[in-house]
């Protein structure tokens, strides 16, 4: 490319590259490695209609110590994994390749091998693209279109541009499969002083219509937009404008010129602690194949001079590093930015002409804190590192926010995001501080309030805000179900909730029968595809002979995490439209919510984003209400702990042994499914008859008689209307499962724990036949049995555990500040769609709640 300029992209390895490449004509000695074969016939590069949806990327990496950020893409039929670091500085994406290959830094087996027909010639359009503005030189047409990438440490990358497929799942479920060009490097050269990054590549994400992004366009798979959130060890990338958020974004247009390819914006003035510097008309490029931020000599000296004069009189003293060339230590080692923050002040870009439109770089966007615990700025001085007067804005500078691209408008945006999942880039909270510290690289929990009880509404239920903007619904929470869904307008028939308190799915959020998910809602099944690009439906059976039919979907949940950030995820769900209840009651919430081991769940999807670990717990109240967390951060110590059964999508203990007033029953091997998603307990004909017949013969010369109530089957009156269970308990004698294989862990069941109070007064059997509502030998623990626990389903290690517990609470970790925030709506503006959303079957309630379920 013409005007090129070299930029230095410092890691912890020091390698060095160019802000661009540079493409060389096809006489380059390197280019003779696929002499002989036959190239590609031309590839239009024209656009077509229909642009049909976008692509999210899941992103790893981190600024310090590995220094780079990358995605993963399939390439090639049957599709090849290639980890390449994405730069939004370079228009042509490469891979290391088999050609044979020199210098090559990955295993032979990790190359890309070209096929015969994957070559583009000099003619093609796309070779023109990479080449512009200067046109290839070819000596003839088929020749092979060549390229030379070359770094500021003499080193070098060689190679042909080739064609093949890049297989992307659109967040509409739908799988495209675009031919795209990108290079195929055989000759690498490293002259360095480190080795390179351990990527196999380079995904170019540059303006030109060489880039992914501007040839996804062409083709009509996305717009010509794409995002990312880059965090700490995670993050995501995006193409397509089905998710640029409707508002809370800070635009400014990109800079125009026939020479300038990078996404550079400004002019604009410095601030440092929010007051001028005197340093004006800055352009900067926007670029995360830098990872740091390179200001040329003037701009670079003057932010070093601020930065020392605000910290005279601090406890901060000069340190040489390894990791950069300025750092700082301070009275004892630093463990994180957020030790260190307070001592710097934020700078920001202002830029001229436009209104109030500032990029802001806290101290956590130009500080890290390396292994030895000190400080060190990651602001670089970008003429020493061959910049010339450019300014590039690297990845240190861009993490924590979201940064959207639009090539369509000419336009730069970006919104500070706690949700590309970076510790460093949390403010503190004015409030008491509710973080806590992240387990393995996890970001925190979810905490939810609960409401409801087991008599008279029959259950309990949450709130969650799905949409942009989000609407809320209410959830019965259901661990006893894969499948959320929610009533949904499609319309819907047999609704229970008025049409404006309906789901309104949108077209782009479908999910496709051809989707992998739709496989795991079917399973062990498959899904029955006409056409590939279907809806993919369910359907779910219940046991009083209702049913819901619907569409598989997925949008974007509003979501708090109990550190306080605020996240915007997109899960996938259930839209359920045909509903038919023929019970005597209607289902009281607006759908469930799926909790159980299988991959559709709402917490296995929150763990493949790797946001919280596979555990979820609940503390259901008598008293109506209590709490449901996602994650682990809230498991208590103290805990019974029972292996749960590995082959089953349901939470089904060890064999148990029943005793009565502490003495055996004679029921033995006893499996049970712990499920809130049942108002009450269920066993099987023989043990429901041995049970109720123990609990008789104790009521014997007891001042209770039986008595009808409609509230459950068997009640009994005292001389008195109850008040409470508090009254009746003492009347009758804990029910006891200890469970084989354990060592002594035993689930107690006191009356409280299996029996209600009605409106009526009565004291009613809270445990039910099973056999008789059509569960057959299947036994259920549910909510009656559960309340008055912390109940933990521990999936990590296939495990479940209780302890008893105050559940009319939040838990002693939150403040009463945090508990009035979690129960409000969350403000949704954005949302991103994985690769392979998990999903599954689902099932619902009649109004005594059991779900028809298969183990």
């Amino acid at each position: 490319m013409a005007d090129q300029k070299m930029k230095e992209r410092r890691r912890v390895s020091l390698m060095i590259m160019v802000l661009i490449f540079q493409v060389l004509s096809a006489s380059l000695h390197g280019c003779l490695a696929a002499i002989g074969q036959p190239p590609r016939k031309p590839t239009s590069i024209h656009p077509r209609a229909g642009v049909r949806s976008s692509v999210f990327l899941p992103v790893s990496g981190n600024v310090y110590p590995l220094g780079y950020y990358s995605v993963t893409i399939g390439i090639g039929n049957p599709p090849k994994p290639f980890q390449l670091d994405i730069d939004t500085g370079s228009d042509l994406t490469w891979v290391q390749c088999d050609a044979p290959c020199t210098g090559c830094t990955l295993p032979r087996d990790q190359l890309y091998n070209p096929s015969k027909n994957n070559f583009v010639d000099c003619k093609d359009p796309i070779c023109l693209a990479v080449n512009s503005p200067n046109p290839p030189q070819c000596k003839n047409p088929n020749e092979k279109c060549c390229f030379q990438v070359q770094y500021a440490d003499h080193g070098s990358v060689l190679g042909f541009i080739v064609l093949d497929t890049f297989p992307l799942r659109l967040v509409n479920g739908t799988l495209s499969k675009p031919h795209l060009a990108f290079g195929c490097g055989h000759r690498l050269q490293n002259r360095g002083l480190h080795p390179p990054t351990p990527t196999a590549g380079v995904l170019g994400l540059g303006k030109s219509k060489a880039s992914i992004s501007s040839q996804l366009s062409s083709m009509g798979v996305t717009k010509n937009v794409f995002g990312h959130c880059l965090g700490d060890n995670r993050g995501f990338l995006f193409f397509g404008a089905d998710f640029v958020p409707k508002s809370g974004m800070t635009w400014t247009r990109m800079l125009q010129s026939s020479s300038d390819k990078h996404y550079s914006s400004g002019p604009a003035e410095l601030l440092f602690g929010g007051k001028p510097t005197g340093i004006k008309g800055v352009n900067v490029i926007f670029d995360t194949g830098s990872t740091y931020t390179y200001l040329n000599l003037k701009v670079y000296e003057t932010v070093l001079n601020l930065i020392r004069k605000d910290l005279s009189g601090k406890q901060l003293h000069d340190v040489k590093d390894k990791a950069l060339p300025i750092c700082w230590k301070g009275t004892k080692p630093f463990k994180s930015m957020r030790d260190a923050r307070n001592y710097f002040s934020t700078f920001a870009l202002s830029f001229t002409g436009s209104s109030n439109v500032q990029l802001q770089l806290p101290p956590e966007n130009y500080l890290i804190v390396t292994e030895q615990g000190n400080v060190c700025l990651g602001i670089l001085n970008g003429t020493e590192a061959g910049l010339g007067t450019t300014n590039v804005i690297g990845d240190i500078s861009l993490q924590g926010k979201l940064v959207i691209y639009d090539n369509e408008n000419q336009m730069i945006g970006w919104a500070n995001a706690d949700w590309c999942f970076s510790a460093a880039s949390q403010q503190p909270n004015n409030k008491k501080s509710t973080h806590l510290k992240p387990h393995n690289g996890f970001h925190s929990s979810f905490l939810f309030p609960v409401t409801g009880n087991v008599y008279p509404l029959g259950y309990y239920s949450i709130s969650l805000s799905i949409g942009n903007p989000p609407k809320v619904f209410e959830f019965d929470i259901d661990t006893g179900s894969d499948l959320t869904w929610v009533q949904c307008d499609a319309p819907c028939t047999g609704c229970t909730k008025p049409i404006d308190h309906l789901y309104k799915p949108q077209k782009h959020i479908l999910v496709s029968c051809e989707h992998p998910s739709c496989g795991v809602v079917h399973f062990p099944e498959s899904p029955h595809c006409e056409q590939p690009d279907d809806q993919c439906d369910f359907e779910i059976d219940y046991v009083d002979h209702g049913s819901v039919l619907g569409v598989v979907v997925a949008d974007v949940f509003s979501l708090r995490f109990m550190n306080g950030s605020l996240i915007h995820l997109p899960l996938t769900f259930g839209c359920a439209y045909d509903l038919k209840n023929p019970g005597p009651y209607d289902p009281p919430a607006a759908g469930v919510l799926g909790l159980s081991n299988g991959k559709a769940s709402i917490l296995s999807q929150l763990r493949s984003f790797d946001l919280t670990r596979n555990v979820l717990g609940h503390c259901l109240s008598g008293k109506g209400g209590g709490f449901l967390f996602l994650g682990d951060d809230l498991v208590p110590s103290g805990m019974s702990w029972m292996p749960v059964s590995a082959n089953s999508k349901h939470y089904l203990s060890s064999p148990a042994e029943v005793f009565f007033d502490g003495k055996p029953t004679g029921i033995k091997d006893l499996k049970v499914v712990f499920d809130s998603g049942s108002s009450y307990t269920y066993f099987g004909f023989q043990v429901y008859e041995g049970v109720l017949t123990l609990v008789r013969k104790g009521l014997t010369k007891k001042p209770l008689d039986t008595v009808q109530d409609k509230a459950l089957p068997i009640c009994w009156k005292g001389t008195k209307p109850f008040k409470s269970v508090h009254d009746v308990k003492n009347y009758f004698s804990t029910l006891t499962l200890k469970f084989k294989d354990t060592q002594n862990i035993q689930l107690e069941l006191q009356p409280e724990a299996y029996l209600i109070v009605t409106e009526d007064g009565n004291a009613c059997f809270g445990i039910l036949n099973g056999t008789e509502a059509g569960l057959g030998d299947l036994n259920v623990i549910g909510d009656i049995s559960l309340i008055g626990k912390m109940v933990v389903y521990d999936n990590e290690k296939q495990r479940i555990g209780w302890i008893s517990a105050d559940c009319n609470r939040l838990p002693n970790s939150l403040d009463s500040n945090y508990k009035e925030d979690i129960q409000q709506p969350y403000a949704a503006n954005f949302g991103i769609l994985e690769e392979n959303h998990p999903k599954t079957q689902g099932s619902s309630e009649s109004n005594v709640r059991v779900r028809n379920r298969e183990l």
